[in-house]
């Protein structure tokens, strides 16, 4: 299963015309479902969604699959932050893996529905996504060898792009991972938001290209503050 995927981030702090008023804070396991509706809309249009999904017939299933199993992957062995209207609805959400789990082992991945991509995809999408995992997984250890946070995904309601929503949510977890002294480390397949992590402190460190998919993905690296 691959651990690593490219993140369409929100590149939506330049401008933040409106005041925010959502919580930021941990994701609850009862908000998994809406948070995962959330990211397969904010996701929609991107490379992934084509990886895992080229027939739209199942598109809704190979959305509910990966991005739920990612954040109940981030829940258990990692963290999961979240900016949450007052009735409750999820409107960005950042999951992250911990230094110890950035890589799932067989049984991780069994207790928390990674593993179930093949029955869910089919051997033809899964394996364009076990691709996109060897080859990212080669960018990851190039640039982030050490122990590190993993920014597994971030996404962000559509409707709430340049409101500021996703810089919160970045700005919130990268004060927790700056607490345990770790660097953190994302993958990007889309040149435009480099910049947006740029301002949080992020750096290239390399890149990779995937022909088999038409995709080049930037891997970007943080230095804890204070470092």
């Amino acid at each position: 299963m691959p651990t690593d995927v490219p993140v369409p981030a929100p590149d939506d702090d330049e401008e933040e015309e409106e005041e925010f008023e959502m919580e930021v804070r941990e994701l609850e396991p009862d908000e998994i479902v809406s948070a995962a509706e959330m990211l397969a809309r904010a996701f929609e249009g991107t490379t992934l969604l084509e990886i895992i999904a080229p027939d739209p017939d199942i598109r809704e299933d190979a959305c509910r699959w990966f991005f739920e199993s990612h954040l109940v992957y981030g829940l258990a062995y990692g963290d999961v932050i979240a900016a949450v209207e007052e009735d409750g609805t999820v409107q960005a959400a950042a999951v992250w893996w911990a230094p110890e789990n950035v890589a799932p082992d067989d049984e991780q991945a069994a207790d928390t529905g990674l593993a179930d991509g093949l029955t869910v995809l089919g051997p033809e999408a899964w394996e364009r996504l076990q691709e996109l995992g060897r080859a990212t997984s080669a960018l990851h250890k190039q640039v982030a060898p050490d122990p590190h946070w993993y920014l597994a995904l971030i996404g962000v309601e559509a409707y709430m792009h340049g409101q500021g929503v996703g810089g919160e949510v970045l700005a919130a977890s990268l004060e927790m991972v700056d607490e345990e002294g770790y660097p953190a480390y994302l993958e990007t397949s889309n040149e435009r938001t480099i910049p947006f992590y740029e301002r949080h402190g992020f750096k290239v460190g390399g890149q990779i290209d995937v022909p088999a998919l038409g995709m080049t993905v930037w891997g970007m690296r943080r230095e804890p503050a204070g470092s």
